[in-house]
């Protein structure tokens, strides 16, 4: 009996030795599933998703704020330049400079060469022959239309001038009473090649200038605001 006890004894420490030895060690084998349709992972190979603490703000770039804070001033007035113009006379477009700047405009002077405007031009077409333009001319004369030229030899060619007027008005009333004696009259604006003044100016967003105090008494002068044209270069 006591062999078979002593027997026991050596063959469970035999066990014991060759398990502390010879096995190998242990793995963790616990898997999660993945989405449906996929294979299963293991615990390791499984990675969480960054998340934000709870009140921690995200950094703005600078550029980002900058856009901000345009956005919020974008209510506030824009400046903008403004053409006043055009002027053929240097001496009218000082006395404008003059009262502007009076009114507190920090103006300055742009030439630039283009067509000088002359007035608004009537005239009758077709017109071949001095025999011919004597002959119309006579007629309107009878009417009180004395202001007739006729050059077949100008740049303007086979035309019978009528006169030409600085008031639309005026030059609308000779085209009438032309048209009613049976004559067919054209009216188109008349130039010549010149220098032409502007003064430009800033302004806010929707201001505009009165240009009634900018004409020179007596005479009506064609002007315009218009966006400063870019220097050149």
């Amino acid at each position: 009996m006591r062999n078979l006890f002593l027997l026991l004894v050596l063959g469970n420490s035999g066990f014991v030795a060759w398990t502390l030895w010879y096995a190998e060690p242990a793995t963790d084998v616990r898997v999660v599933q993945k989405s449906a349709g996929s294979d299963i992972s293991l615990v390791d190979e499984v990675t969480e998703s960054p998340s934000e603490p709870p009140g921690v703000e995200v950094a703005v770039s600078p550029v980002e704020e900058l856009a901000v804070t345009l956005g919020a001033k974008s209510d506030l007035p824009i400046a903008r330049c403004i053409g006043i113009g055009p002027f053929s006379e240097l001496v009218r477009f000082s006395q404008v400079m003059t009262i502007l700047n009076s009114a507190g405009y920090a103006a300055t002077r742009r030439s630039e060469d283009g067509d000088v405007w002359l007035g608004h031009w009537v005239y009758l077409n077709y017109v071949t022959t001095p025999g011919q333009a004597e002959t119309i001319s006579a007629v309107l004369a009878e009417h009180g239309i004395v202001d007739t030229y006729f050059d077949p030899t100008g740049e303007d060619g086979e035309v019978l001038s009528l006169g030409v007027f600085r008031e639309f008005e005026r030059a609308e009333t000779i085209r009438d009473r032309v048209l009613g004696l049976g004559f067919d009259p054209e009216m188109t604006d008349r130039t010549r090649p010149g220098t032409l003044y502007w003064a430009d100016l800033t302004l806010q967003s929707e201001e505009n200038l009165d240009l009634e105090p900018l004409q020179a008494a007596g005479r009506i002068i064609r002007l315009e605001q218009r966006v400063c044209d870019a220097p050149d270069g």
